[in-house]
């Protein structure tokens, strides 16, 4: 095949001489095709001078996740088309498990979750927030709210990416004093950002990164930053945490700002790729007030506790099936 794309080019140069009246010899051919090939080998010589070398991986942690393909892969089998109840030769089984670290972000996928009181453990304990602000009253006064934030707002928050490191005493880097061990594990952010450019030196060099992007498999340059996923009270008032009323819907629970965490750049560069004009911030939930479940969840005087959650809307758990998966994308494909 690469002799047949030789040919064609030898083929097309020829005819191009040809038309313009020139005797093409084999050194002007070479010449030509040199030329025609350059451009390209540059783009790409320069798009490797633009790859950032990634961070190293937070110390003493492993990931957590799946590695290979998605249980998911054969959702659109045609025997999961249609459902089915139960029974002893075709018994329910559990065909993927997502947790969501941080709400309404891209999920990560596991092979095994521990169930622990408020869902599967690391599940949505984390929600971006932006600061919303009343029309003035008669009076002239306004009131402002931490609002939590989700796709229906913000629709690129399913192209936020998040990664889950907890920690391992078996990592040759593992120090029970290091800084994401402390605060049990890390939780990194990734997002797209693709800053306005021109045809300056800075913007070609945008540029460059957009083509590096393209050759990793992505369509955009990607940003992150890291936070701890649960710090210890130490941690807490180093970087000046406050405790702040965030809106969930009906619920005004009390979390944990950690936007002192996400360096002011980062968070610029997301709230751009996100299209938010209001101040914006990371809460986490406060694990010294989760939030307690009244509805669609059992009674304290009938299971001898009280139901509580993290950043989730009311549920701990939501399971779903994919002949309903099927279904949605169905309709939404309608659309």
């Amino acid at each position: 095949m690469g002799a047949n794309v030789l040919d064609d080019l030898v083929i097309s140069v020829r005819k191009t001489w040809d038309d313009v009246g020139l005797y093409p010899t084999p050194l002007t051919i070479s010449i030509t095709i040199v030329a025609i090939l350059l451009p390209p080998i540059f783009l790409f010589l320069f798009a490797l001078t633009q790859r950032e070398t990634p961070p190293a991986p937070p110390a003493g942690c492993r990931k957590i996740g799946l590695q290979g393909l998605s249980n998911l892969s054969d959702q659109y089998a045609k025997k999961y088309a249609t459902g089915s109840d139960p029974s002893s030769s075709n018994p329910w089984t559990v065909k993927a498990l997502f947790i969501y670290p941080v709400k309404s972000c891209a999920p990560i996928e596991l092979d095994n979750a521990d169930v622990i009181r408020t869902g599967l453990r690391y599940d949505r304990q984390f929600t971006f927030a932006q600061q919303v602000t009343s029309l003035p009253d008669l009076e002239g006064k306004v009131d402002s709210e931490w609002v939590f934030s989700t796709q229906r707002t913000f629709p690129r928050l399913a192209k936020v990416e998040t990664e889950l490191w907890i920690p391992d005493p078996s990592s040759p880097s593992y120090d029970p004093e290091s800084e994401w061990v402390k605060g049990e594990g890390c939780l990194l952010v990734r997002f797209p950002f693709t800053p306005d450019s021109d045809f300056t030196l800075p913007g070609l060099k945008i540029y460059g990164k957009m083509l590096a992007a393209r050759f990793s498999g992505r369509p955009e340059p990607m940003m992150e930053f890291r936070v701890p996923f649960n710090p210890p009270k130490q941690r807490m008032e180093e970087m000046r945490y406050s405790k702040e009323k965030i809106k969930i819907w009906k619920d005004n629970p009390t979390a944990l700002n950690v936007g002192t965490e996400v360096p002011y750049e980062k968070m610029a560069q997301l709230k751009y790729t996100l299209g938010v004009t209001n101040p914006f911030t990371l809460f986490r939930i406060d694990t010294e007030r989760y939030r307690e479940v009244r509805m669609c969840a059992p009674k304290k005087e009938d299971v001898g506790f009280q139901t509580i959650i993290g950043m989730q809307d009311s549920v701990c758990i939501v399971p779903q099936t994919l002949p309903t998966l099927v279904h949605i994308d169905k309709k939404r494909v309608a659309k």
